[in-house]
């Protein structure tokens, strides 16, 4: 995972589609779970989950009319 990525919409792209040539985080997770982090990413890979689930949590309330909309309310906040 990319450090120093602070923007919400930098960490959904690395998420979903993959970012700067690195696979995507989603296929790694459902590849190889937990056994790929490094140890020093556990707490930071733990706080880029909480706001992938806020993105998708914000869709499915109603928040947010799709997962953009709901990735530039995260940026406003």
């Amino acid at each position: 995972m990319l450090w120093g990525g602070n923007l919400v919409f930098q960490l959904w792209t690395e998420w979903t589609l993959g970012l700067a040539g690195r696979p995507l985080i989603k296929a790694l997770n459902r590849c190889w779970g937990a056994c790929w982090w490094v140890n020093g990413e556990v707490m930071f890979y733990s706080c880029c989950c909480r706001i992938i689930k806020d993105v998708k949590w914000r869709v499915e309330d109603g928040m947010a009319r799709d997962k953009r909309q709901a990735v530039d309310q995260l940026e406003q906040l």
